[in-house]
């Protein structure tokens, strides 16, 4: 296990991690690109303006982690270890991510791009995602009970097929949800 050790501008898609197991450390402007993290233990984590693009994380735990300013397109976060699974995105770049099926209760999405994301089944309760891009993002059979969507743009998806009992919503935002049906408001 490496504890509290700092991490900068280092390529671990050339240079691998060799230990499974990282606490309070924090990787600054490295490169995850394509990296297979799968199975590695990050607990009470800091990834700063890293990036992970199509990285993989089959089996990766993710336990109190926060991602700042970081390019995570392609991402199957649905892989990922579910058990005390606890993130935070800050200005990051996730579209075209999965979060299948995942438990992402209470969980905050800053200021993200989250463009063609899949929130399939995923169960955001009490999650907030302040003014994010959610242009094309996915929600089908998503538990979005008192989510706060008040702030994010490009919003769209069927009330009739997720649970939004609570949920917050501009009246801009509102709009996405009658998209279905084609009616114009003015």
């Amino acid at each position: 296990m490496i504890e509290a050790e700092k991490y900068v501008k280092k390529d671990f898609s050339s240079e691998k991690l060799k230990i499974d197991s990282y606490e309070a450390c924090t990787f600054e402007e490295c490169n995850f690109e394509g990296v297979h993290l799968s199975g590695i233990k990050f607990i009470e984590c800091e990834f700063i303006d890293c990036n992970l693009t199509n990285a993989f994380l089959k089996t990766t735990t993710l336990n109190e982690v926060s991602f700042q300013g970081c390019k995570m397109m392609g991402i199957l976060f649905g892989e990922i270890n579910p058990f005390l699974l606890d993130v935070r995105f800050a200005s990051c770049q996730l579209s075209l991510c999965s979060f299948y099926a995942l438990n992402l209760k209470s969980t905050l999405f800053l200021n993200c791009i989250l463009k063609d994301a899949d929130f399939t089944d995923t169960d955001l309760s009490s999650s907030v995602f302040e003014r994010c891009d959610l242009n094309g993002a996915r929600f089908e059979r998503a538990n979005l009970q008192k989510v706060d969507f008040r702030t994010a743009e490009n919003l769209a998806m069927d009330p009739e097929l997720n649970k939004l009992k609570g949920a917050q919503f501009s009246v801009d935002g509102a709009k996405g949800l009658l998209a279905k049906y084609q009616i114009k408001i003015s």
